[in-house]
């Protein structure tokens, strides 16, 4: 299967799963959003790696939901 088929097969998957999870819960918070779905499509869907993702990141003008890095070539 092509990466781009099974990006979308994953997509598909983490929404069902979500609309699922919406419907058990009557409240769902900023930390259930992230955990359920927008991690997962992090990983998932845009293949980033979990090592590179960093949450609640403090910065100069507060904090920051995301910062998403990716590992430099080494170029020596």
């Amino acid at each position: 299967m092509e990466k781009a088929d099974q990006a979308l097969e994953n997509l598909v998957n983490i929404k069902a799963t979500y609309k699922d999870f919406l419907g058990k819960h009557e409240y769902v918070t900023e930390a259930d959003t992230r955990v359920n779905l927008i991690d997962k499509i992090l990983i998932k869907v845009l293949l980033w790696p979990e090592s590179e993702i960093s949450r609640e990141t403090r910065s100069e003008n507060g904090y920051l939901d995301y910062l998403l890095s990716y590992p430099l070539p080494d170029k020596s």
